[in-house]
Parts: structure tokens; C-alpha cells; sequence
């Protein structure tokens, strides 16, 4: 009677543990699934503010000013453009669908990105003012 007392007193603590476990392996996956998306969106926000901030320092610098900056891109960026000379707009892969980043520029910007110049890693932009000081080119390099 003992042995059969302990084994199922086993396997009711093994039972248990498990059904304990389960939904705390869940809530630990959600949580670093989370935190690995609030990185990347702290990563875009920082890359796209930079961005704007270089844009505005170009442009009062005056004409034939240019300045080299250095990004670390995450991964999961979509699409990066500047539309209508006005705003810098990245698309970013996340677990609920695409989310859209806007970062306004104050100042008359433009330039042209492919895939390859927002990938995962270390990319560089020149920032240079042209038209006589009255428009900034982002330029990859």
C-alpha cells in the first residue's frame, strides 16, 4: 500500500509541475517575443530621428555641408523612403503585420533607397546639402 501511495503521489506532483510549466514556458516566450520587438522599434526610432536630426543640421550648416553618419539597422526592415521630400518613412516586419514609421523632416530632403542600404547591419548615409544650401541629399555609402 505505501509504494502505491508514493507513486501516485508522484505522479500527481509531476502532473502538476507540468501543468504549472506549460503556461509559464507561454508567458516567457511572450514576454521575450515582446521585448525583442519593443528593441527594434527603440532601434528604428533611433535610426529614423537621427536621420531627421542630421537633415536639420545640414541645411542651417549651409551649402556644400556634409557629414558622414553610421546606423546599426536591425533586422525585419521592409521598405525605408522619404516621401514628398518631407517625411522618412520605414516599414517594419513585426508579429501583427507591418507597422509604418514616420519621421518628419523640417527641412526640404530627399533621396533614394534600395534594399541593400537598409539591411541588417552596419550601413553609413552622407547627409549633404545641395541646390546652394536650400535642399539636403541623404546619400548610402
Amino acid at each position: 500500500m505505501k509504494n502505491g501511495q508514493v507513486s501516485l503521489e508522484t505522479i500527481f506532483v509531476v502532473g502538476i509541475s507540468t501543468i504549472l510549466l506549460i503556461p509559464a514556458t507561454y508567458l516567457f516566450y511572450e514576454f521575450l517575443s515582446q521585448s525583442s520587438e519593443d528593441i527594434i522599434s527603440n532601434q528604428i526610432d533611433n535610426i529614423g530621428n537621427t536621420f531627421s536630426e542630421n537633415a536639420r543640421k545640414m541645411y542651417y550648416y549651409g551649402n556644400n555641408a556634409k557629414i558622414k553618419v553610421d546606423f546599426s539597422f536591425p533586422d525585419k526592415i521592409e521598405n525605408m523612403s522619404i516621401e514628398r521630400n518631407s517625411y522618412l518613412i520605414i516599414n517594419v516586419n513585426t508579429q501583427n503585420g507591418l507597422k509604418e514609421f514616420i519621421y518628419p523632416f523640417k527641412v526640404n530632403t530627399s533621396g533614394t533607397f534600395n534594399e541593400s542600404h537598409f539591411h541588417q547591419g552596419h550601413q553609413s548615409f552622407e547627409f549633404k546639402t545641395i541646390k546652394q544650401g536650400e535642399q539636403v541629399l541623404i546619400i548610402p555609402k
